[in-house]
């Protein structure tokens, strides 16, 4: 089993990548690639080069776009549902992730769409295959796919009606694809949800709403949705079974108001800071880390969110003295710009590594 391993491309190599993020990440099963950008002559000449620069690193980590498991697409107001078509055309056809489509910005004002993705390593002998479950909810077919232990959800919305209903919804549709996924109960199962709210001011409300039925890590970011009428979008992993004949009962989770850990990977809830550098939320990151038994050293993947896409450059800084100097290999990122709750000028949503902690896998390194 990989603990952490940094993955390369043609157009990526250990020489070039020296400074900055990494393109890809192998970690305990799964892919994890910085996000993919392009700006061509048609909307569908960018999706495509986008799509196959997702697939150089999907071939650096020994995989395939068949093995994606999910995907993050931002795009521009009014154009999510086009650039969702386009981004279905460049995948193959048997490439079928977990797709959510959100309206908010990218990582700078000429780059306005960026593809977020992560793959799934093919199966330990003896474990379940990747398998794609879907159900028919009122808002439209909603896919999951799991392997490795983990069901990654598309983002959900639930009928309107206010915040709290379309909450409501979204978690029982949520709750309808992990069960026939085979995983439990929503509070026994989440591990992570990034809600992606029409306006930051339901935030309140939204959360009072989710610990009353789930307790996974999350992340609040202000987006539109490819439905107008729709308040939240919601997307989310839920930890299930690796092996026939297991039960969800059987899975080993740890959580705490600030993270949630599986026994390999621990998912942050989003760290909010005031320092454009991000460094107070490293900070708080760090902390969350240490209580989970794992470090920044371990992180394999991280999503900033920042209210202005013009200071990224200060993020950048932050970045590259807490990971690339101080705790390497950096993970790879993303980069979004959203309104934060309470006035944040960060949020840091980060994924890290556990060490194993049998003997068998005692070996387990960290690969430059």
């Amino acid at each position: 089993d990989i603990v952490k391993e940094v993955v390369y491309t043609p157009w990526w190599t250990n020489s070039s990548g020296q400074g900055l993020e990494s393109v890809g990440i192998k970690s305990h099963g799964f892919v994890f690639m910085t996000s993919m950008m392009a700006v061509n002559d048609t909307w569908q000449s960018t999706l495509d080069e986008m799509v196959k620069d997702v697939r150089d690193i999907a071939h650096g980590g020994g995989v395939k776009l068949n093995n994606l498991v999910a995907c993050l697409l931002n795009t521009p107001r009014n154009m999510s549902r086009l650039l969702r078509g386009y981004l279905v055309r460049a995948l193959p056809a048997d490439s079928t992730p977990a797709i959510t489509v959100v309206e908010i910005g990218g990582e700078y004002e000429f780059t306005p769409t960026s593809l977020f993705c992560r793959a799934a390593l093919d199966p330990e002998p003896g474990t379940l295959p990747r398998r794609i479950i879907e159900i028919d909810s009122s808002a439209g077919m909603v896919r999951g796919v799991a392997a490795n232990g983990l069901l990654h959800i598309q983002g959900v919305t639930g009928h309107t009606g206010g915040i709290i209903n379309e909450t409501l919804h979204a978690l029982d549709t949520i709750q309808s694809i992990i069960t026939k996924s085979g995983g439990g109960n929503l509070r026994d199962s989440l591990v992570d949800c990034t809600a992606f709210l029409k306006n930051i001011t339901d935030s309140g409300l939204f959360r009072a709403t989710m610990k009353k039925h789930a307790a996974p890590a999350i992340t609040i970011a202000q987006a539109g949705s490819i439905d107008k009428m729709r308040h939240l979008t919601l997307q989310c992993v839920a930890a299930i079974p690796t092996r026939a004949g297991e039960k969800p009962g059987d899975m080993m989770l740890t959580r705490t108001e600030r993270f949630t850990a599986t026994d390999k990977l621990v998912f942050a809830s989003a760290q909010l800071g005031k320092n454009q550098d991000g460094t107070d939320s490293f900070q708080k990151l760090q902390a969350v880390l240490q209580e989970a038994g794992t470090e920044l050293s371990k992180v394999v993947e991280c999503l900033f969110f920042l209210p202005d896409n013009k200071k990224v450059s200060s993020l950048f800084g932050g970045f590259y003295e807490v990971f690339n100097k101080a705790n390497p290999p950096p993970p790879t990122r993303e980069e979004l710009e959203s309104v934060l709750e309470g006035g944040g000028q960060v949020s840091a949503k980060c994924i890290a590594a556990l060490m194993p902690k049998s003997p068998e896998h005692s070996q387990s390194l960290i690969s430059i």
